[in-house]
């Protein structure tokens, strides 16, 4: 069905382009979201994403699968975005209500759940959110499109333009990193999170 729908797109049909974006638009925007930390951003990359994926879907030559390539694409353009942002170093992942109120940015969550485990998982969320942000690049990105895409090594290689065994390397690093930072957050500990 995919392939139909990118033969489609590629002859002009924007109803199949619509109906392909449409499959991937929530990873995109999760995606860009971990990396980017900031919800209007994320929304922004996802969309110049999908932008440049249809200027450039002639490129995809389908030698490795579309996701693949789409999240290399995404990738590089939230990569893109973080340098336009180091200069400015809005890196915060808290949002202002309009009374003043401040808020962790959170997915939205399907489950229903008691009210006292929805605020114990939104501040471990937010606790690791907070961790995921202080890696480095290539980590931070090798390990959200890993432990939270679900993404094969391969893939990742694929995407980050590197080999497999860099991948590991940098997920392996950023684990560790992660793991020191939320064992040395007190807080973290005392929720229950490690």
């Amino acid at each position: 069905m995919e392939r139909i729908l990118i033969e489609k797109s590629l002859q002009g049909d924007v109803a199949s382009f619509e109906k392909l974006i449409h499959q991937y638009q929530v990873y995109v925007y999760n995606i860009a979201f971990r990396t980017l930390g900031h919800e209007e951003d994320a929304k922004d990359a996802a969309q110049d994403a999908f932008i440049k994926v249809f200027k450039n879907l002639s490129q995809y030559t389908g030698d490795a699968q579309f996701s693949t390539w789409l999240y290399r694409i995404v990738i590089n353009t939230c990569k893109d975005y973080l340098r336009k942002r180091s200069s400015i170093k809005e890196t915060s992942l808290e949002n202002t209500s309009g009374e003043g109120e401040t808020y962790l940015t959170e997915l939205p969550d399907s489950e229903i759940m008691q009210p006292e485990k929805q605020l114990e998982r939104k501040e471990i969320q937010g606790k690791i959110i907070q961790a995921l942000d202080q890696l480095p690049e290539a980590n931070k990105t090798a390990v959200v499109l890993r432990d939270i895409r679900g993404l094969s090594y391969e893939e990742i290689s694929i995407i980050e333009s590197c080999s497999v065994g860099t991948v590991k390397s940098r997920i392996n690093r950023g684990r560790t990193y992660l793991r020191t930072l939320l064992q040395n957050d007190p807080d973290f500990a005392r929720e229950g999170g490690i």
